[in-house]
């Protein structure tokens, strides 16, 4: 029994009076049932005062015996709980009824109908509005001045709830933030559990996803310790799974839903069970399991209509069951449920749940040919959504408004008018996700609102237009986060405890991923399935790993996106290219493939490429699979013909073959591609009609967004004053240590030059610099395609062995360096999103600091790689070429050497960033 419970019962037992009634009031806020046998005893003493306040205590864990105690109390002596003042304008009559308006009241809010829970709940809160009487009992006033308090707080809470669900958003925010003043004044674990709860479901509703998170979190944290039986701990758990499908992490999603119901269940909660199965049906339908959905919607209804009468919920699943049928054009299924739905909605007074399901009824009818009942019907739901604040719905909104206009009724002007206000909607909300790792999830779940708006701007001829949203449609996380990195704003270091706990999960996933390593070797004889179950625990421990990093951006602010940027336009892009400088942006949809040409002095100017996207993203791979084998390495050979060169010629034909016609000269190409396009190494592109590669007629650089782009190249054109160089840290890469030396000497007399070989190159040396303008790594590298955020490279550790860099590891680097060489294996590699951003090693230096990364796309041969960045640093520091041009020299060269002829050698190298 932990020390603080045998205290407070040794006092129970034999304190003074004052004592005790302190205890007591300790006690209640507690609420652990473990107090309640002598909170009885002290119930039934002849003590009245200490009996009233032992009955609160008990009352508070949930023990019917303190609820009637007081409720005979208060029918016998009332003035002990009502303000004397207040006494001659009530009637006797009302106060007796007091329990029982407390208890309808929050019975009608419970079944979600908010105006007469709203009109009972004002009405109770008059009784307390002049204060709490005294008695001049010390610790009897002042525990009757907390139960008081708390009191108010709950009403507060459940009268901002039914603001909320009213559409009357700014009393819903005052009262919530009462009701948190009243539960930080009180230091009452259930109304601060409630209050951070319902004020994260408040800030959710408006798109303040941030804010949300860090008040479900704050809620969680008090679960920890709290016995409360009040407050059940599912409603946060599943307040938190909807705010992650709402971002677009479903799996998280689904995982913090299935936790959710397990502890409703658990904790004997109807209401949260219902709403925990109506979030899994949202979740399963949005990942294609919609029989599994409409399992889940089935027992939600049976449990929210039969058990519970609640409307709200009734409401919510009846029109999830309609967007399920509909989705499986099962309309007539579709429109009774949605029918039914708007009926509840109203009922309940719920403008946003009315709002919603007015907005799918629009969407139906527009489908189904009824356009003025679908732009009558959308119209309402835009009038609520502003009425209400909705800014989710207010975008959706817009967006079939904008549909009707575009499609339908051909005025493109409205249509535009539409589509930017729904665009303008969603952004809002992905600038209030401010973590940056969810801001690509957000970004990918929402490329929907961009698609039309990129098709009619084409359609009007508003190529800048055109540029800008796809810009936009992009998750931005790392433009904003490089605008953040390169103004020198970084995060505070990681206290001595934060440093402890990430240092321990390391080691932990180092250990795990040696005794794998040691099973697949022979070296372990353990039993047959000790690798499944360490595979399932590394597993685990990964997430654990990421969980705790995200955990701690959320304490910390300064971990956050620090910036958030306008993406960039057209005109400043074009800007910043010189005469000799094209830009190509690709946009991939799922019918063709769009690419605007940007050039300084021509006006931009779009092409159309049709062409079966599933195929071509099959070609891709499929290239990609046949150029990193290594297997074939005659380029003269026939596997090499059709395996490699004719696909290389195959994609200039289709990619750059209409970019190239009537195109003027130039010298440079900066790709800015989109989805599966970023695998694909077009400086490899095979022109069979003057028999050259692209990187034959142009130097090739890349960027993962224009807006990146331009964040990486402002300043003055780069110097290379300083380098670091870590070599060979796991001793099994010889010409590693050789291609150091070589880079060294490029260097010469005139820079500073820092070089660490074998298990001198640690992470410890590259997490310390702060002005290199060069850092070069020549180390293992590996991409991890099924979690990228565990993509690592190889650096040596402190007891003389190596230990994985992970991307969190990476990101929390502060740099300043012009140029990362990632000389290792498949560091170009990510995984790209539905919002484009990618997730992979060079995306982490870019977070860290660097303007530009020079990476790999698949594993590279170490003698022809010292050879190539040889070449390349001879021409970045003896000729004084840009980057760009320094790789195109490295790659003709070793190009033109018989033994590296082959692309595997020389075109896995990808420049991405300032190319200067």
């Amino acid at each position: 029994m932990p020390k603080i419970m045998d205290d407070l019962l040794h006092i129970l037992k034999y304190g003074s009076r004052d004592e005790i009634g302190k205890a007591i009031t300790a006690i209640s806020r507690r609420k652990d049932p473990r107090y309640g046998a002598r909170l009885k005893e002290l119930m039934h003493s002849d003590d009245r005062v200490l009996a009233v306040m032992a009955a609160y205590a008990l009352a508070e864990t949930g023990n019917k015996e303190g609820f009637d105690f007081i409720d005979g109390i208060l029918k016998t002596d009332p003035a002990m709980f009502v303000s004397p003042a207040k006494l001659p304008d009530l009637d006797l009559e009302e106060i007796l009824k007091f329990p029982a308006e407390v208890t309808s009241a929050m019975d009608l809010y419970n079944r979600s109908y908010f105006q007469q829970s709203k009109d009972k709940i004002l009405k109770i809160l008059k009784i307390y509005s002049d204060g709490v009487p005294k008695i001049d009992i010390p610790r009897f006033d002042e525990h009757l001045e907390y139960v008081a308090k708390k009191t108010n707080g709950l009403l507060l809470n459940a009268l901002s709830v039914c603001e909320f669900h009213m559409g009357n958003i700014e009393e819903a925010s005052r009262y919530s933030s009462e009701a948190l003043t009243l539960g930080q004044e009180t230091g009452d674990p259930q109304l601060l559990k409630i209050a951070f709860g319902d004020a994260a479901a408040l800030h959710m509703g408006l798109g303040n996803y941030y804010t949300s998170l860090e008040m479900l979190h704050k809620s969680l944290e008090i679960d920890k310790d709290s016995h409360d039986p009040w407050r059940k701990k599912n409603r946060s758990l599943s307040e938190l799974s909807y705010l992650y499908y709402l971002i677009g992490q479903h799996e998280k999603a689904l995982d913090f839903g299935n936790e959710a119901l397990k502890v409703a269940e658990k904790e004997n909660d109807p209401k949260g069970s219902a709403s925990c199965l109506n979030l899994l049906g949202i979740i399963s339908a949005e990942l294609g399991e919609r029989k599994q959905a409409l399992e889940y919607y089935r027992r939600a209804l049976d449990l929210s209509r039969d058990e519970l009468d609640d409307k709200a919920v009734q409401c919510r699943v009846l029109n999830n069951l309609g967007f399920l049928h509909y989705s499986l054009s099962e309309t007539e299924e579709a429109s009774e449920h949605f029918a039914k739905a708007l009926k509840l909605a109203v009922m309940s007074s719920s403008k946003s749940i009315e709002g919603t399901v007015l907005s799918n009824i629009a969407m139906m009818e527009f489908e189904s040919g009824e356009v003025d009942e679908a732009a009558a019907h959308a119209m309402s739901a835009l009038n609520i959504a502003v009425a209400t604040h909705d800014i989710s719905a207010r975008a959706d909104a817009h967006l079939i408004l904008g549909t009707i206009e575009d499609l339908h009724n051909g005025n493109m002007t409205e249509a535009y008018s539409h589509y930017r206000e729904a665009i303008k909607s969603s952004e809002i909300l992905r600038k209030n996700v401010m973590l940056d790792d969810l801001k690509i999830s957000f970004a990918a779940n929402n490329t929907f609102f961009y698609r039309p708006m990129i098709s009619l701007c084409l359609r009007m001829g508003r190529i800048d237009d055109v540029f800008e949203y796809i810009e936009r449609s992009k998750s931005r996380a790392l433009a904003d986060m490089l605008s953040s990195a390169l103004d020198s704003i970084g995060s505070k270091n990681l206290s001595p405890e934060q440093s402890k706990e990430i240092s321990n999960l390391k080691a932990r996933l180092e250990w795990l991923r040696r005794q794998l390593s040691a099973i697949a070797s022979g070296e372990d004889k353990g039993p047959s399935d000790s690798r499944s179950e360490i595979l399932e625990e590394l597993k685990t421990a990964e997430r654990h790993y990421i969980d705790t990093f995200e955990a701690l951006k959320i304490k910390d602010p300064e971990w956050i996106s620090l910036a958030s940027i306008d993406v960039a336009d057209i005109s400043t892009v074009r800007n910043g290219l010189d005469d000799e400088t094209i830009m190509l942006e690709f946009y991939q949809t799922g019918e063709d493939l769009l690419i605007i040409v940007v050039g300084k002095d021509f006006q931009p100017y779009p092409i159309r490429v049709e062409m079966e996207v599933e195929r071509e993203a099959e070609r891709v791979f499929g290239l990609i699979e046949s150029l990193s084998s290594g297997n074939d390495l005659d380029a003269r050979s026939h596997g090499y013909i059709k395996e490699v060169r004719q696909p290389l010629s195959h994609f200039f034909d289709l990619l750059l073959e209409p970019v190239f016609h009537g195109l003027g000269n130039f010298k440079r190409l900066v790709i800015v591609p989109h989805c599966f396009w970023h695998y694909l190494p077009f400086h490899a592109l095979y022109d069979k009609h003057s028999e050259e590669y692209l990187v034959d007629k142009l130097a090739i650089s890349y960027a993962p967004s224009a807006t990146a782009f331009k964040l990486c190249c402002r300043g003055d054109t780069p110097e290379y004053g300083s380098v670091l160089i870590l070599a060979n840290p796991t001793g099994d890469l010889p010409y590693a240590e050789e291609e150091a030396e070589r880079i060294s000497a490029r260097f010469g007399t005139n820079g500073e030059v820092n070089i660490y070989k074998k298990d001198k190159a640690t992470f410890d040396l590259l997490s310390k610099q702060r002005g290199c303008d060069v850092i070069h790594l020549a180390c293992h590298g590996y991409f991890r395609g099924d979690d990228p955020l565990f993509s690592h490279l190889l650096l040596a550790d402190q007891e003389g062995g190596a230990s994985p860099v992970f991307l969190p590891d990476i990101f929390n680097l502060r740099l300043d360096a012009s140029l990362v060489s990632l000389s290792a294996c498949e560091t170009g590699l990510s995984e790209f999103t539905l919002g484009d951003e990618l997730i992979g090693i060079s995306r982490a230096f870019f977070y860290a600091g660097a303007r530009s990364v020079l990476t790999s796309l698949w594993t590279v041969n170490d003698e022809s790689t010292s050879v190539f960045m040889d070449r390349f640093y001879e021409g970045l520091l003896s000729h004084g070429l840009s980057k760009a041009e320094s790789l195109r020299l490295a790659m003709r060269e070793l190009k033109d050497n018989p033994e590296y002829r082959h692309p595997y050698f020389w075109a896995p190298f990808y420049l991405s960033g300032d190319w200067r």
